[in-house]
């Protein structure tokens, strides 16, 4: 009973880290272009428009990161192994973001440079890679309660 309880409490550590992350990114400027620096791109910003870069720019494709990170937060509990499968690729989707070097920067379809990430995009990251690694932490730590010989070990 006292393994369930840590096991609970551990989850809902792991979803706090990886939620506070996420809300800290969207105060924190994302990235920087060769026309700007400060305050043009920050997290909400992106996060809100980006569903619409999604379909103006290649770089947009990153914005996917969001929805998955999402659902793996809501499968965190009953669906460990989906959540972390979920985990892994806002993870893929958020690191492809490092491969591109342009980014949309107004309607118009204007494209600019990107110069330098920042720590809101930072921050976004580390709530991917949060959950990512606190779901592979669960699963190794699931396979070692089943497995009698890690367990015969553990006692000797």
């Amino acid at each position: 009973m006292e393994n369930i309880s840590k096991t609970v409490f551990f989850k809902w550590i792991i979803f706090l880290i990886s939620l506070i992350l996420f809300m800290l990114s969207l105060t924190q400027d994302t990235f920087c272009t060769d026309s700007s620096c400060n305050g043009n791109w920050d997290g909400t910003y992106v996060l809100i428009l980006g569903a619409f870069g999604f379909f103006a720019s290649p770089a947009g494709v990153t914005w996917l990161a969001n929805p998955c990170i999402l659902a793996s937060w809501i499968l965190f509990k009953k669906f460990p192994k989906r959540s972390f499968i979920l985990s892994l690729i806002a993870i893929a989707f958020s690191v492809s973001f490092l491969l591109f070097s342009r980014v949309v920067k107004d309607e118009s379809g204007d494209f600019k440079q990107i110069t330098a990430y920042k720590t809101g995009y930072w921050l976004w990251l580390s709530s991917m890679a949060v959950m990512a690694i606190g779901n592979l932490i669960l699963f190794f730590k699931a396979q070692q309660q089943q497995n009698p010989i890690s367990t015969y070990y553990q006692r000797h």
